[in-house]
C-alpha cells in the first residue's frame, strides 16, 4: 500500500524536512541494478522533452481508457463469431472472413484467448502470437501451426483452434498411418 504516490516527492521531504520528522532514503532507489532506478535516471531527459511526471500519467491514464475500449471490442466479437461457453479443449471456430475483417488488434487478442484457453503449454508469448497472427493474415491458403499446446487450423471457411495432440498422440498415429489431426467443427 503506498497512499502518497500522487504526491510529488520533493513536497513530501520538504513536508518532513519542515516539521523535522526524520525519514529514510531507501538505496536501492539509486542502484542501477533495478529497473526503476535506471528509469528515474531518465526523467530528467525526458521532462525536457515535455514527458515528465504529470506527463506520463495523463499518458498511463489515457492508455487504461483505451485499453478497457479494446477489451470490450474483443468480448464483442468473441460474441459474434464464437460465443461463450467455448469446449473445454476446443475446437473453438471462427468464420475466417469475420476474423479477418477484426481490427488487428482486436483480433489478435481474440486469437490469444483461444490459444490460452486451449492450450496446455501456460501463457502465451506475445511476440510469437503477433508472428502467428501475422502469417494468418498473410496466408494465401490452409495454414496449420502449433503455439502453446495449441493447434491453429486456417481454412477458407474456419479459422480453427484446438488442443494440439500430444507427441505420443502423433507417434501413435504416425506408426498406424492414421492422420495426424482430425479437426472437428
Amino acid at each position: 500500500m503506498r497512499p502518497l504516490l500522487h504526491i510529488p516527492k520533493a513536497r513530501l521531504i520538504a513536508t518532513l524536512e519542515a516539521e523535522r520528522i526524520a525519514y529514510a532514503e531507501d538505496p536501492s532507489n539509486h542502484d542501477p541494478r533495478f529497473t526503476r532506478a535506471r528509469l528515474r535516471s531518465l526523467m530528467p531527459a525526458l521532462a525536457r522533452e515535455g514527458l515528465d511526471a504529470r506527463g506520463l500519467a495523463r499518458l498511463a491514464a489515457r492508455l487504461r481508457r483505451a485499453e478497457l475500449t479494446i477489451q470490450v471490442a474483443v468480448q464483442a466479437a468473441r460474441s459474434a463469431l464464437a460465443p461463450l461457453p467455448w469446449p473445454h479443449h476446443g475446437p473453438i471456430a471462427f468464420a475466417t472472413a469475420a476474423f479477418a475483417g477484426l481490427p488487428a488488434e482486436v483480433g489478435l487478442r481474440l486469437l490469444g484467448e483461444a490459444v490460452a484457453y486451449t492450450g496446455d503449454e501456460g501463457p502465451v508469448e506475445l511476440a510469437k502470437l503477433e508472428s502467428l497472427y501475422e502469417a494468418l493474415r498473410q496466408a494465401r491458403s490452409r495454414l496449420r501451426r502449433t503455439l502453446a499446446g495449441a493447434l491453429i487450423t486456417l481454412s477458407s471457411d474456419y479459422l480453427t483452434v484446438e488442443r494440439a495432440p500430444t507427441a505420443a498422440q502423433v507417434s501413435h498415429a504416425r506408426s498406424r498411418q492414421e492422420p495426424l489431426y482430425e479437426i472437428g467443427l
